[in-house]
């Protein structure tokens, strides 16, 4: 009988645990989604700026590197089925 309760004691204990593990980790929504989507965000953010200050000091020439808003200009003239694959094409 003894046995049997501390069987039942231990057994208890551990699904108490494992009810404070869950409630310990649970985060807003908001919390996850920004944990997932900022990072992400901020290096694009990121290398745009860098892309820009390199083309805003010259190092190379615009016809070899562009800035972000003329590839973004180019980009969107040329968004046709028949206009943009070439492009890419002759690009590589």
């Amino acid at each position: 009988m003894a046995s049997d309760v501390s069987e039942l004691a231990r057994l208890e204990a551990g699904l108490d645990a494992l009810d404070t593990d869950t409630a310990r980790e649970r985060r807003p929504w908001w919390r996850a989604v920004l944990s997932k989507v900022l990072p992400p965000v901020v290096a694009i953010v990121t290398i745009l700026l860098v892309w820009d200050a390199v083309v805003l000091l010259h190092v190379k020439p615009g016809v070899v590197l562009p800035g972000p808003a003329d590839v973004w200009d180019d980009l969107r003239t040329q968004w046709t089925p028949n206009q943009i694959g070439p492009a890419i094409w002759a690009s590589g």
